[in-house]
């Protein structure tokens, strides 16, 4: 589905830690770095330790870029006041983490294709639950206040996008906002891997 190559392992690397926890009986192979990919699924990047630590990387790089601010929509007062927010597309749901702090009455639920482990510095507002928006969201209409997706352009065919942005508007309560944060389609000093994937 993508233009990018890997190789299958008869002998697979140690598996880490983090793999061990996160990752039941998923279909994956390896690309010529090692690093791991679902087959099952269309995400370009891996998934793996490595790209869980560029995630947080990238999490807390853009909350200092936006000097603190975690929310474009103008839901600052209804989430104090309670509710539900869903953030599609969690990773390692630092995002979710951070709103399940700053608003304590709001239950924020992250959703991604696999499981992410629970730390002791995680908010007890804040769950998980493991999910495919392509395949559909697992909850009912006009369940969340805020729906909250940041970049899954990697994750996403072309032609998908109609049915997620549909899948978005349809859990999205009745006054309620539903966010897409993507990236746009200017890059400096692109390197192979983003050429191809621009091509």
């Amino acid at each position: 589905m993508w233009p990018f190559r890997w190789k299958e392992r008869a002998i697979l690397p140690k598996t880490p830690a983090w793999e061990r926890v996160l990752s039941p009986a998923f279909p994956v192979a390896y690309d010529e770095q090692g690093r791991r990919h679902r087959t099952d699924i269309p995400y370009l990047l891996p998934k793996d330790a490595q790209e869980q630590e560029r995630l947080n990387y990238q999490h807390y790089l853009f909350r200092h870029i936006l000097q603190g601010k975690h929310i474009f929509a103008p839901v600052d007062v209804l989430l104090k006041t309670g509710g539900q927010v869903l953030d599609v597309g969690c990773g390692t749901g630092r995002w979710g983490g951070d709103i399940a702090s700053l608003y304590r009455k709001t239950q924020v639920i992250g959703l991604d294709i696999e499981d992410i482990p629970r730390t002791p510095s995680m908010p007890l507002n804040y769950s998980f639950q493991r999910g495919d928006v392509l395949h559909g969201l697992p909850f009912e209409a006009h369940q969340f206040a805020y729906v909250h997706q940041r970049l899954l352009v990697a994750g996403i065919p072309l032609a998908k996008w109609p049915f997620v942005v549909g899948e978005l508007r349809r859990v999205t309560a009745p006054r309620g906002w539903a966010e897409v944060v993507e990236m746009g389609t200017t890059f400096h000093d692109a390197g192979p891997a983003t050429k191809q994937f621009l091509g």
